[in-house]
This record gives C-alpha cells, structure tokens and sequence, in this order.
C-alpha cells in the first residue's frame, strides 16, 4: 500500500510480483497489484491463475480422519499410520511430516525411530556411513536430535540452534536422513520439497483462548505445496491426518481455489503509528487515503460481512473507513503515541473540518515505531513507569521484570496443554516468586519464569523450555531497549538503570551479583 502510495506521489513506480496458491478471488488481487481490469473471460496481460491440480508435479492427495476429541491422545493414534504411509508412499524417498508444536516434532521423530525398530529396521532411513553418522551427531547441539540422526530422522523447528537447522537441512537435501519432522514455519521460510508429505494434524494450542484452534487453510495448502521434487518425482503424495468431525471441509477446501482475505485491520494500530511516526500520515483523512491503496479497501465491498461492515453502499463503506481510522488514532492517542499537533502559537487548529484536524506522534510513539513495539505495550509500560515516578515509588528488579515479561510481545510465548504444573515446578527454584493470583498457564509468567530460569542458568525440566526461552530472548533484547528509552523520557532514572541491568542480564545469562548473592 504504502509502495502504491509513494508511486502515485511521483516517486518512480514500484514493481510488484505477487506469488500464491490457486486463488478464487485472484483479480481483487490483481486489481490491488495494479493489473488491467478482465475483459470478458480474457485474463490481462501478466496475470495467471492456475487451477490446484496444474502443478509441475501431480500430487495424490489422502484424508484420513481419526475418531476422539481430545488433542494428545489422538496424536498418538496417528502415529502409527505416519510411518505406515512413509512405508507405503515413500520407503526410500524423502518424508516431510509437519506438526503443531516443537514437542510433537520431537515426539513423533521418537515414534519413528521406535516402530522402524519394532519392525527390525531401525536404520532403514538412514543414507549415511557411521562415521558420517558420529560426525552429524558430535556437531548437533541438541541431544534428542544427534540422537535422532542416528536412525536417518531429523527434527526441525525454530527452537533450535541455527546450526542444528543448517545441519538437519543439509542431510535432508543431502538425501543422508529420509524423514524430518517440522512445524509449520518449515513450510513457509525453507525450502524442502520431499516426495511425501504428511500433515499430522490440524489443530495448534491457543494458550490465549486455551484451547486447541484449526490452522489456517492456507496453512495446510503451503504444507501440501511441498510434496513433489521436479528434478526427481513423477508424482507425489500427500497425507493430511485431521479429526473425523474435519474430513469432509477438508475435502471440499483441498480441492477447490480458496479466496484470500485481509487481516490488515486487525494489526492496523501499530501499522498507522509507522506511518504518524514517519511523517507520511498527519490526519484522519490521510489514514482513510492510506487505507484506499489497501487490499483491505478491495475486498471491504466484496466481502463486507467478514469486515464486519453492515451497509455495503458506498456512503456505508465510507463511514465504515472513517471509523475505522479515527478508532485506532483514539487508541493511539489513549496510548500517549499521537497528539494532535499544535502550531508555533500552541494553537491546535481550531474547528478543522472533520478528519482534518493534525496529528504528529509523540515522542513515546517514536521509541514504539523504532523499537517494532506494539502501541499498547509501550502505553502500559509509560503509565506504569509515569506512575511510579510521579509517586515517588521505587520500582525494584522484580517489578520491572514483570514490567517487561507483561509486554504484548510475549502474549504468544506457547504454553502447552498442562504445562502450567512444569512452570509452577521451575518456579519453586527461582528467586523472584509470583503472586497466589498469577495463573501458570498464562504466557506472561512462563515468560517471567523463563528468563529467571535464563539468569540462572537452571537446568529445565522438559527439553522444550530451552527452545521457549531462546524465542524469549529473541525480543526481550528489543523490549527491555525500548522500555530504558521509555524510562528515561518519564524521568525514571531508577528505573532506567534498572533496566539497563536487565539489558546487561538477559545478554549475559546470569544475575547482577546483589540477586545472586556474591
């Protein structure tokens, strides 16, 4: 939006490829892209929309529906029927089995290795010599994978160190391990296309909502669009493992172009702050104009019950826009990161016209825009900060860890199902307690506990926390950042030097010395 944008200001074009599944609604999307209007049947220059079936590789697609509701169990029923289909579809061939989590990658590679045992087999994925087999495991950091590689399975996930996801993704390539077992993010940034595929399940833990939600459609389709290897296949096999209940929506959407949505509006608090905060949106009406070169804006008329829009005339739709922009600038305002602006003589306009009325982000909205932070944590962390400083109240280490562990950025830290007895279990060791009101289920917590658990270097209790952990560290380093700048535009200076130790503490994994006792 923002390149179209710029374009229509002058600047020179920006050119766009946009690349998907087969789309039911592909022209909105080339509308949006900039692509001539249909003629008829007669598709425009440039524009392609290929039928699910036409791929360079046919791909033979299996639903198989399993009976039970609950989540665990029903998992481990599949497990045997994965490394039936690898037996059947793929006995010597590259296996992609994609799962919900990091434990249940680890879990059915266990599994594997096991029935290929039972079966007498234990090194029938193996394509590699034992010294090649001591070489891959002595360089792996984590040791259920070194033990893993050893029977030809590999597991991949962003919990990993970077150099065990090279390691695993060379000897997958390499043709040395035939089956890796990945979440889904493996289906998205890396590309390792394999002979079979197989989808074990179609349900991840919500630990917000705490219950199991579907994923995404499109999802499951970029799992599927990895089975087939041009260079090698004449085929390929695709095995999607759902509940019962699931089988025949997955029929119908499997089969069929699926239509793609907008989320902008969603997530449009922090977007709108960017553009505030760089100078490129200063009123109302400029966000509505940033909105109209949005694919939001084509599919708001197209599909105005999924926007939640309830009069789809033109007026309706406008109205819908001008609410939508001046709600999230309210929340922005309410978050202390937009003021109106005032002129040199502190006048702010007067009676400007509606929508006209200037906006310019304050400095709390620069540090958010600069940092990524999300707007509402960087309005809690200046109310909190703001607070204690105007009543003279202290803020000690436990209360700005808490601080920074509360930042929205955490809020998708996962927490498994009944993982809050493993997080009150790693809480009984560590220095800073929480509250008898503090649910260990909620991924703000298991933050707080993680990254104690990080300061003193403690040994976890279950192999994913150190997985959980380096996801942690990934953006407190940003967060705690943000949160010394925040500080130090209220005045905090206590509170500013605390964090820099925090900052010192999450980068060198261990307590300043007067928490860890010398």
């Amino acid at each position: 939006a923002r390149g179209w944008g710029a374009g229509a200001g002058g600047v020179n074009a920006v050119r766009l490829i946009g690349l998907s599944t087969a789309l039911a609604n592909a022209a909105d999307l080339g509308d949006w892209l900039g692509l001539p209007p249909h003629v008829g049947e007669t598709a425009p220059l440039g524009f392609f929309n290929f039928k699910p079936e036409l791929r360079p590789v046919p791909c033979e697609k299996h639903i198989m529906g399993f009976p039970g509701k609950h989540y665990c169990p029903r998992m481990a029923t599949m497990n045997k029927p994965v490394y039936g289909a690898v037996r059947e579809h793929s006995p010597t061939k590259p296996a992609l089995v994609f799962v919900a989590s990091r434990r249940q990658t680890r879990l059915t590679a266990q599994a594997m290795v096991t029935l290929a045992s039972q079966d007498g087999e234990p090194a029938q994925f193996l394509g590699m010599s034992a010294g090649e087999v001591e070489a891959a495991a002595a360089e792996c950091r984590d040791e259920d994978l070194a033990h893993l590689l050893r029977f030809g399975v590999g597991m991949h996930h962003a919990g990993l160190e970077n150099s065990d996801r090279d390691l695993v993704e060379r000897l997958f390539t390499e043709r040395k391990i035939q089956i890796l077992v990945c979440t889904a993010t493996l289906a998205w940034g890396v590309n390792l296309p394999a002979h079979l595929v197989v989808v074990k399940g179609t349900e991840y833990f919500d630990a917000t909502l705490k219950k199991y939600v579907d994923f995404e459609i499109t999802d499951v389709l970029q799992m599927i669009g990895r089975a087939g290897r041009p260079q090698y296949d004449d085929k390929a096999v695709a095995c999607i493992f759902v509940e019962e209940s699931k089988k025949n929506f997955y029929k119908k959407f499997l089969f069929e172009p699926f239509p793609v949505e907008s989320n902008l509006h969603k997530v449009l608090h922090n977007h709108v702050l960017a553009e505030i905060a760089g100078e490129t949106l200063s009123c109302v009406a400029d966000g509505i104009e940033y909105l109209t070169w949005t694919y939001l804006f084509r599919r708001l008329m197209q599909n105005p019950s999924f926007y939640g829009l309830d009069d789809a005339s033109p007026e309706g739709a406008r109205d819908h826009m001008f609410g939508l922009v001046n709600g999230v600038i309210e929340a922005l305002i309410e978050e202390d990161c937009v003021e109106e602006a005032l002129d040199d003589d502190g006048d702010d306009g007067g009676e400007a016209a509606p929508g006209m009325r200037p906006l310019r982000a304050t400095l709390l909205g620069k540090i958010a825009s600069y940092y990524y932070l999300d707007y509402a944590t960087a309005g809690m962390m200046h109310r909190e900060l703001f607070d204690a400083h105007d009543l003279r109240r202290s803020l000690d280490l436990n209360d700005l860890l808490r601080l920074v562990s509360r930042a929205t950025e955490f809020a998708e830290m996962p927490v498994r199902h009944n993982e809050g007895e493993e997080n009150e279990k790693l809480h009984r060791g560590l220095p800073l307690k929480v509250t008898s009101r503090d649910d260990f289920e909620d991924p703000h917590i298991k933050t707080f506990l993680l990254l104690q658990g990080h300061f003193c270097r403690a040994t976890f209790p279950i192999q994913d926390f150190y997985n959980d952990t380096r996801g942690a560290l990934d953006n407190a380093t940003r967060v705690v950042a943000a949160a010394v700048d925040i500080a130090a535009e209220t005045g905090a200076l206590d509170s500013c030097l605390g964090l820099m130790t925090i900052t010192q503490m999450v980068t060198q994994g261990r307590w300043q010395d007067a928490v860890a006792g010398g």
